[in-house]
């Protein structure tokens, strides 16, 4: 019983085991915090874009933004996200014309790529309002 209890061999094995686990645990836990921020920030950047777009090309501009327009274009801005995943929401008040406001609001549904983290899916929004100014 002496010999089994001094025999060091295996420990390394074990506490590679042992320590392994909560590594990779908090760097899966860690890349998928990231990965919700990158989103977040993508779905912010494609939206404020949008928004500066929208109120230097109001109805007194050479060509004005359409509803439909602004749309595509949070689609063309983003990065990270896939355009067909994100919902978007344009409205003008009270129209197009310079002094109206216009907001955009862009939402995506983020989910973790490894479901073994236990994150619950989240809804990232993003809004942008400002006053028309051509």
């Amino acid at each position: 019983m002496r010999k089994l209890v001094r025999e060091t061999s295996g420990v390394a094995g074990v506490e590679f085991a042992l320590l392994s686990l909560v590594f990779f645990t908090a760097f899966i836990g860690v890349t998928e915090v990231a990965r919700y921020v990158a989103d977040q920030q993508d779905l912010m950047h494609a939206v404020h874009t949008t928004g500066r777009y929208a109120i230097v090309h109001g109805a007194n501009s050479s060509s004005p933004a359409t509803t439909a327009a602004l749309q595509t274009m949070v689609g063309s801005n983003l990065v990270l996200l896939t355009s067909s995943a994100v919902t978007t929401t344009v409205s003008f008040s009270p129209n197009n014309s310079p002094g109206g406001t216009v907001t955009i609001t862009a939402t995506y549904t983020w989910a973790p790529i490894v479901p073994l983290t236990g994150l619950p899916k989240a809804t990232i929004t993003a809004t942008s309002a400002a006053t028309i100014l051509n």
